[in-house]
């Protein structure tokens, strides 16, 4: 998912808070409350990032 309210960065969905999502960054981090209508599937190319990024940080960290 991607949330306009923090920069378009591309998140992973953790969960639900009455009716906001709870993105939280790839790259690791604190989740916050996201309203449905501010968030959006990411654009392909920031999907990709994302998915290299995680992959990334995976082997780095043994594969966790």
């Amino acid at each position: 998912m991607s949330d306009a309210d923090h920069g378009g960065r591309v998140s992973e969905y953790c969960g639900l808070v009455g009716r906001d999502g709870l993105p939280r960054l790839v790259e690791g981090g604190k989740e916050w409350e996201a309203e449905p209508y501010r968030v959006r599937p990411p654009i392909p190319a920031k999907r990709l990032h994302a998915e290299t990024l995680l992959r990334n940080l995976r082997s780095n960290r043994g594969g966790l």
